[in-house]
């Protein structure tokens, strides 16, 4: 009778262990080990597996890396397992290939009869990580529907948006985008209303749920520093408050100037040689 060949790639030599000893008490396996990716592949260089079991944590990519690599070389079944699993981890095992998900406090008994199903074509995955995969499904279906409420904003609104998410204030808005705070406040009411949000928390919570931190805007992708950052530094010129380089307010220069309600515009020449810290030139 021929045995069904699996590969237990983990990390925990200790935990390798375990499950080989577990199924070698059975008649119809036999096992192979990795510690990392790159083991995984030695070990299979001269024949695949027919059952991978996987380690979500497997160094150096992670176990769905691991499953999306190994599909392009075998055909095995592929499991990946975890000790805590989350609704986006399992399905993310799932679309990368993977044919089923354990939880690692698994039964001894749980785990052998989850592999011979598998031999047998069943999906070894247990109804609570199903339920987290389900669950994940929904929430891709709101995102979606919250990136299609998302497309009525214009890309500058994005980006006031994205910053508002980060926890940004309108200063902070304001010098990062090297708009003034007024068009800020512009911009944010008209997100708000765009979106029928009634509040920056809301807009904040709603940019989360559409896009997370996978996709922020270029221009956006750095909050700006505190103002206090700028203060206390030397500057190369302080007859204007104008930025030669980037023609940002006094704000920005050392020592601060008085805070009026609000910046003036910038005059079209600057009246001195000055920069603000972020652009004083490097010698």
């Amino acid at each position: 009778m021929r045995r069904t060949r699996i590969l237990v790639a983990d990390s925990l030599r200790i935990f390798r262990a375990g499950v080989r000893n577990l199924l070698a008490r059975e008649s119809d396996f036999e096992v192979i080990e990795a510690g990392t990716l790159d083991e995984v592949f030695r070990a299979i260089e001269g024949d695949c597996p027919d059952i991978a079991l996987i380690d979500l944590e497997l160094p150096p990519l992670g176990g769905v890396a691991a499953v999306e690599r190994l599909s392009k070389r075998c055909s095995s079944y592929t499991i990946v397992w975890s000790f805590e699993p989350s609704r986006e981890t399992v399905l993310a095992a799932v679309r990368s290939g993977a044919h089923g998900f354990l939880h690692k406090e698994i039964s001894p008994e749980g785990l052998v009869r989850a592999l011979r199903g598998v031999v047998q074509g069943e999906a070894p995955l247990s109804r609570d990580l199903a339920s987290l995969m389900i669950d994940a499904l929904h929430g891709l279906d709101e995102r979606t529907r919250v990136r299609d409420r998302a497309a009525v904003l214009s890309l500058r609104e994005r980006e006031v948006l994205d910053l508002v998410a980060r926890g940004a204030r309108n200063k902070q808005i304001a010098a990062s985008l090297t708009i003034s705070e007024f068009t800020v406040k512009r911009h944010v009411q008209n997100i708000l209303q765009k979106l029928e949000l009634p509040s920056r928390l809301a807009a904040a919570t709603f940019y989360r749920t559409a896009f997370g931190a996978e996709e922020a805007p270029a221009a956006a992708t750095q909050i700006a520093r505190p103002l206090s950052e700028f203060q206390g530094r030397p500057t190369r010129g302080r007859s204007s408050p104008w930025c030669a380089r980037c023609r940002c307010w006094g704000k920005r220069w050392d020592p601060p100037l008085s805070s009026p309600r609000s910046a003036p515009s910038p005059p079209a020449v600057a009246t001195s040689a000055a920069f603000c810290v972020g652009c004083t030139p490097t010698r």
